[in-house]
């Protein structure tokens, strides 16, 4: 089980930014040096960036265990607009480095490509995709795992299914792909019958 932590109403009133009040609270928790490690490099990362982060979007969780073994993770909400950005944010600017890394990135990359080229619906222009960024901390990793979390709120569910069973299939998962197809296609089948 995990619990999450929103401080933005405590920010709001207290004029301490949101992520500097996620990351010190992480902070005053007793923990070994992993976590502090791991810890370090996302706070590092995130008081040096100067991209704008989307504060209802960010938030802090942990996991409801013994604080020997409890993981940590950092929320963090950002509009992003190029793939580099987007690796910046995944490697926190180069302080994550690795093959675990670069493969998780390719993947993250794919998808990228996939949504981007597309226009929102009305024909809108994509001009950013809206991101959730996590970091876990975690006492058996020294260094943080990175996560990416695409907002979709406002993409064609289309688009979706083409950027999910492309991914399945280029990942060779090609009976999650057929099933996410079915899936799809009883949805809107039930929707019109409604």
């Amino acid at each position: 089980m995990k619990a999450y932590c929103v401080p933005l109403l405590r920010s709001l009133t207290n004029g301490v930014h949101y992520v500097r009040m996620i990351i010190d609270s992480i902070k005053t928790i007793p923990r070994d040096h992993p976590i502090t490690l791991g810890l370090s490099k996302v706070d590092e990362y995130l008081a040096a960036t100067k991209h704008l982060l989307v504060d209802s979007r960010s938030c802090s969780s942990l996991d409801c265990a013994d604080l020997k073994h409890s993981r940590y993770k950092i929320y963090v909400g950002a509009n992003v607009k190029t793939l580099r950005e987007a690796y910046g944010f995944w490697t926190l600017g180069g302080r994550l480095k690795g093959e675990a890394i670069d493969r998780g990135f390719q993947v993250m990359e794919k998808v990228w490509k996939t949504m981007y080229a597309k226009s929102l619906p009305g024909m809108k222009p994509r001009e950013y995709i809206p991101f959730i960024w996590n970091w876990e901390v975690a006492p058996t990793d020294s260094d943080p795992i990175p996560k990416a979390y695409f907002q979709v709120l406002d993409d064609y569910d289309s688009l979706i299914t083409e950027v999910i069973t492309c991914l399945f299939g280029e990942l060779g998962w090609t009976e999650h792909a057929m099933t996410h197809q079915i899936i799809q296609k009883k949805a809107y089948n039930l929707a019109a019958s409604l």
